[in-house]
């Protein structure tokens, strides 16, 4: 899921997924949010997940946020704070994009050079994985090198720990201080360590640039 979240309108997309939702998927099937958390009845989902009529959930939103239900939260696969758009380069866009608008709209000079923001400090080149065998792992490893999901997860789910009624400030702290990674796109890797049958999902699939 990755839709707006809007409660009204012939396109309202509240709890668009919910009881009878669930009932209507495959007992293998996973459900992945990096919508909004509302988007999901939280409750039908726990339901599901705890009932084992769903095969997993992935959640980066979540329903009363930045207080999830510790019950959900301990249910899902994998959870994460928030943070899908929270790469460094998607900030930067998101922050240059505003400075265009707001400069436009008020006609003022873009005067501000964001060229240095955006320089690497050194390029991110990837090892290739020793493994060519199993296409999915080779592609796990490679993704790994560029984004831990696990450490994301482990760091979201020691919010269990955290007493309910302080949840909300740690979770908003987590993703406050959520550490610095840069857009696949910006990452490089030698046509020739990749195994052609995976050249494809490299290149189309993790945006990854291939150099000689």
């Amino acid at each position: 899921l990755h839709v707006p979240l809007g409660h009204a309108g012939p396109y309202a997309t509240g709890h668009l997924i919910g009881r009878s939702a669930f009932a209507r998927m495959k007992p293998n099937a996973w459900l992945i949010n990096t919508a909004r958390g509302a988007v999901v009845d939280g409750t039908a989902l726990k339901s599901a997940l705890l009932k084992g009529t769903l095969g997993g959930a992935v959640l980066d939103v979540w329903e009363g946020e930045p207080t999830p239900d510790h019950t959900l939260m301990r249910a899902v696969s994998v959870a994460t704070p928030h943070i899908a758009g929270h790469s460094y380069d998607g900030k930067l866009t998101g922050t240059i994009k505003l400075h265009e608008a707001v400069t436009k709209h008020f006609g003022l000079p873009a005067a501000w050079d964001h060229a240095a923001l955006a320089r690497l400090p050194a390029p991110l080149v990837l090892d290739p994985p020793r493994d060519t065998h199993d296409a999915a792992a080779w592609l796990g490893a490679l993704t790994r090198q560029m984004y831990d999901l696990e450490k994301d997860d482990a760091r979201t789910k020691a919010l269990l720990t955290v007493p309910e009624a302080d949840l909300g400030a740690h979770f908003r702290l987590l993703r406050s201080t959520y550490p610095r990674r840069r857009a696949f796109r910006l990452h490089r890797i030698a046509s020739r360590r990749v195994p052609r049958a995976l050249l494809m999902a490299v290149v189309d699939g993790l945006g990854v640039r291939l150099v000689p």
